[in-house]
């Protein structure tokens, strides 16, 4: 069966994405590839500067132009798993996979096994603080309220923990199979355990 891995940033989707097509045969298809591929980008800190901040004027063009890009990887994604004629791929999203139509989730969900790598709250506390310290470009979808008596950092403190809030539950909801990123970061944790763990 196809596996489709969801998470936020730093989940290590990509992580466990590569080792299952390195050690299992499993055909990589990573989205943020396409995506950067298709901007011409040579890494992500050039797509993230490029993005830029909701505040600032082509923001929101921009985010338009992700997400359109990032409907086409999904896109791409299901077409690769609804031909793959019993060859097994492993689908690398983006945290933002969540800001799309619902469609794609539900599609995504009818034809291949969607695996969410949690973060535990103490981690995500982190990301946070981080957040505060040194706030980064990301796809905000409808999260971002400014308020006129706030600068713009101050708007993005506000309103950043709402923005992770609803990706966690949407992640959640269309999860076939929840893993903690945490614990399955053990050294010792192999390919072989966490295809145990989701059951193949």
């Amino acid at each position: 069966m196809s596996l489709v891995l969801i998470g936020m940033s730093n989940s290590g989707k990509t992580y466990w994405s590569k080792k299952l097509e390195k050690e299992k045969g499993y055909y990589y298809f990573g989205c943020d590839d396409y995506i950067q591929k298709k901007l011409n980008f040579k890494s992500m800190k050039d797509l993230s500067g490029w993005l830029g901040f909701p505040y600032e004027k082509n923001y929101q063009k921009n985010s338009q132009l992700y997400l359109q890009y990032e409907k086409e990887a999904v896109e791409m994604a299901l077409k690769l798993i609804e031909n793959s004629q019993n060859k097994k791929i492993v689908v690398d999203t983006t945290g933002s996979i969540v800001h799309l139509p619902l469609y794609y989730l539900k599609k995504l969900s009818s034809v291949a096994k969607i695996v969410y790598l949690k973060i535990e709250k103490q981690a995500v506390k982190k990301m946070i603080d981080l957040y505060f310290n040194n706030p980064k470009p990301v796809i905000w979808g409808n999260f971002f309220k400014e308020e006129k008596n706030k600068s713009p950092i101050e708007n993005l403190k506000q309103n950043y923990p709402r923005l992770l809030n609803f990706r966690q539950k949407r992640y959640q909801k269309f999860a076939h199979i929840t893993l903690d990123s945490f614990q399955i970061r053990n050294n010792n944790f192999s390919t072989d355990d966490f295809l145990k763990m989701i059951n193949l």
